[in-house]
This record gives C-alpha cells, sequence and structure tokens, in this order.
C-alpha cells in the first residue's frame, strides 16, 4: 500500500494512493492513529483524483531518529573516516514538511544550505532492546525524506548536528509510506536527488555501512 495524507477541501484526511486515485480511509485521521490502531481496522470511504487533492507530509512524527556518514562516499566527500559505530543524531519533528512544499531559511542565520536524499524507516510500534534479526518486524514502511543541512551551523561553528539539521523545512519527506509488505528487502534501492534537473546524489542502500536491521 502507498499511505498517505491530503488534504480536500480544507479538510486533512488519511488515504491509500493507487495510481492517480486516492482512496480515503473512514478512519483514522492521522497517520498516527493509524499505526496506533493497525492497518487493519481501516476502510475505504472515498476517493479523489491525486490532482484534486494537496499531498501533506505524510507522518508527523513524534521522534526522528538520524544515521549521519551512512555510506562510504559520503563519508569520503566530507573528509570524516567511515564511522566504526552508527553515528545518532536527531531532527526536530517541527522540521517535517510535505513533499511540495518549500525549504525556506533567512540568510542572516545560515548560508551554507546542503541537501541528503535520504530512505526514510517508519517504525509501526513500540520497540526497545529488539534483537536484530527481528527488528524489519517493526517496520511498518518507508518514504523518501531530505536531510536537509545549514552546513555552517552544522560543522563551522560550534559543530552542533542537531542545530544545523532542524531548522524549520529541513526535513521534507513524502510524498508515501510504502508499507513494508510490499518491500521486503529496502537494502538495494536506488536513493537520487536533483536540483533543477541536475543530479546530485546518487547512490543505493546496498552500499550503507550500517543497515537497517543494525
Amino acid at each position: 500500500m502507498k499511505l498517505v495524507t491530503f488534504t480536500h477541501a480544507g479538510r486533512s484526511r488519511v488515504g491509500e494512493l493507487v495510481d492517480d486515485t486516492v482512496y480515503t480511509l473512514a478512519w483514522p485521521d492521522t497517520m498516527r492513529q493509524m499505526l496506533r490502531r493497525g492497518l487493519s481496522a481501516s476502510r475505504m470511504y472515498e476517493r479523489f483524483p491525486l490532482e484534486a487533492v494537496t499531498l501533506e507530509a505524510p507522518l508527523n512524527p513524534g521522534k526522528i531518529v538520524a544515521i549521519g556518514l551512512n555510506y562510504a562516499d559520503h563519508a569520503g566527500e566530507t573528509g570524516a573516516k567511515p564511522p566504526s559505530a552508527p553515528l545518532i543524531f536527531a531532527k526536530f519533528p517541527s522540521a517535517v514538511i510535505g513533499p511540495d512544499k518549500a525549504i525556506t531559511w533567512r540568510e542572516s542565520i545560515t548560508r551554507k544550505v546542503d541537501w541528503e536524499a535520504e530512505l526514510a524507516v517508519v517504525i509501526g510500534k513500540r520497540a526497545k532492546d529488539v534483537p536484530e534479526e527481528k527488528a524489519l518486524d517493526y517496520v511498518m514502511g518507508y518514504t523518501n525524506a531530505n536531510d536537509v543541512s545549514a552546513r555552517d551551523l552544522q560543522k563551522e561553528i560550534d559543530s552542533q548536528w542537531t542545530r544545523g539539521k532542524s531548522l524549520d523545512t529541513f526535513c521534507p519527506i513524502g510524498p508515501y509510506i510504502l508499507t513494508h509488505d510490499e518491500m521486503p528487502d529496502p537494502h538495494a534501492l536506488t536513493v537520487r536527488s536533483t536540483v533543477n534537473g541536475k543530479v546530485m546524489q546518487d547512490g543505493n542502500t546496498k552500499d550503507l555501512l550500517f543497515n537497517i536491521p543494525a
């Protein structure tokens, strides 16, 4: 399933995207409610053509945990040594925006804004001390994310990664969540970003230094 959050006639809804049609779900009203209640608790209700709705961020997460320098090529670009353990940082939930929203910033705050296309993993249920071999059982699905960074705040001033990566609008996600049952192996996906039609990043999740269960 391709699950979306969208607005129509001023109302935010949750639905399933099938080709160019969005089928709304009678309930729940938010993706987080759906995660708590389960996909089986929902049923199809109405449908709209895709062009009649506005796709929003599919999920407003309570927590965003990110892994830095998780591709050897990217670590090499920055001049950093590939980490021996996952380099964990956070992005504030207030940074999240939808897939077609504008990324904005003030030049008085940063003058070095950078982008990084990433695979985002949506955790579907509470988890703690989960063994690696069972980790994917807790994954609800996957979506696209842009890990936007203010490189001067992140590195040049006082090396605060969270501040440099958590400005408002610095975490576009979407347009949909692809459920885990349709992506049994997330370690063979192309990750590409373009700016004004020019390819700026072209990688593959098979090259992750630390895979998703890790």
